[in-house]
């Protein structure tokens, strides 16, 4: 390991060491004060559908189907900084998908009350940010070579569940469940 007076500094220490001040940020703590275009604008497209199915069979067994699938993309950005330069600025876009699918059944029988079901939920997404810049020069002294890099995030995700609940009501106040 370095000897502490040998590492490179890391943020708030790097801004310092940078030549920043508190005064060079925005006076307005809703603006973040960026000096990149790529940061400037942010989109988002989305959009889905849902569908739910009720079906009464009698009055101790009823069926309940739920479906959703949705979609988005967006762009946007994060300039951590505060500053007009670009010292630390992460641009990024992503997408993700996401499926849903869940049949429960309800009923009652006298005392008795329940619900069992069936859950599927599948999400696909990514990330991916490019020319980031990480603690990267001012505007007076730029950095001589991209400090920053690329980084791409790709998850999927499934989840699947099976749940029930029994209850019994003891009286009109008092209601026992499992």
């Amino acid at each position: 390991a370095l000897p502490d007076d040998q590492r490179p500094p890391t943020c708030p220490a790097a801004v310092y060491f940078a030549g920043y001040r508190n005064s060079d940020q925005a006076s307005d703590p809703y603006d973040n004060n960026t000096g990149q275009a790529d940061q400037i604008e942010v989109t988002n497209q989305a959009y889905g559908v849902s569908l739910t199915v009720d079906y009464e069979v009698s009055d101790a067994l009823n069926f309940k189907l739920l479906t959703s699938d949705r979609h988005s993309e967006y762009e946007s950005g994060l300039d951590d900084d505060s500053f007009n330069d670009d010292f630390l600025s992460f641009p990024e876009i992503g997408s993700a998908d996401q499926q849903s699918v869940e049949l429960q059944a309800t009923g009652k029988a006298g005392a008795f009350d329940y619900v069992l079901g069936l859950f599927y939920y599948e999400e696909e997404g990514q990330n991916f940010q490019n020319d980031t810049q990480f603690n990267c020069g001012t505007a007076a002294s730029p950095c001589t070579s991209p400090p920053g890099g690329d980084f791409f995030l790709h998850q999927k995700y499934d989840s699947q569940a099976v749940y029930a609940n029994v209850g019994f009501q003891m009286t009109d106040q008092f209601r026992i469940a499992a």
